[in-house]
């Protein structure tokens, strides 16, 4: 992809700006390129541990949508130890980007741009598990967005009682781990807040 020169635009007001769709104007390749160089891959994986791989084991987890890939370091991590992952962002950056780093690594990741809000329309199949991690969901702004992407997450579980979904949001602004849905048979995972990081601290609700 031809990294045509782009730049963030929030006027003269930043935090007026409160539609959802702004994801697409907010990573421009010059702030994607940046992205890896402040999110330190190999201190995320220390600071995390296998905590969400554990997670996912426990829940039976096979097939995994990863629906906030970024630049691709949670999609990576669960290929590498056996997951078969589908990545998915808003951002056709981030995830050139996210094929670059899966590829510089020997991986090849199937990669789809899709809106949250329009989830099933652009990404096909059902998932043992989705992942929406890194702070990705307090991008929406209004509440009958967050309502849809939820649901839409939902609708692409599987029902066969041995997976679920959820998403671990920034501990710093307050959002917890929190359940999505589960299959039919098992109760929604337990709340747990995970902070990552020296000095962090993981609680559960």
């Amino acid at each position: 992809m031809e990294k045509k020169k782009q730049v963030q635009e929030y006027g003269h007001t930043p935090e007026a700006m409160r539609k959802t769709s702004h994801y697409k104007n907010e990573y421009v390749w010059g702030f994607v390129d940046k992205w890896d160089e402040l999110i330190d891959w190999d201190q995320r994986a220390q600071g995390e541990g296998d905590f969400f791989i554990r997670h996912l084991k426990k829940l039976g987890a096979r097939r995994v949508l990863d629906v906030a890939t970024g630049t691709g370091f949670h999609s990576v991590r669960l290929i590498e130890v056996g997951f078969e992952v589908v990545s998915a962002d808003g951002s056709a950056e981030m995830l050139a980007k996210a094929f670059e780093n899966g590829y510089q690594r020997g991986h090849i990741l199937r990669t789809v741009q899709a809106d949250w809000r329009f989830l099933n329309r652009d990404v096909h199949g059902e998932f043992d598990a989705i992942i929406c991690l890194g702070n990705s969901f307090t991008h929406m702004f209004n509440e009958k967005d967050r309502r849809r992407a939820l649901a839409e997450f939902y609708a692409m579980l599987k029902h066969d009682g041995d997976a679920g979904g959820f998403d671990r949001r920034d501990h710093r602004h307050g959002h917890p781990l929190v359940g999505v849905g589960v299959g039919q048979g098992h109760p929604p995972p337990e709340p747990v807040q995970h902070g990552c990081g020296p000095g962090a601290v993981a609680l559960r609700a």
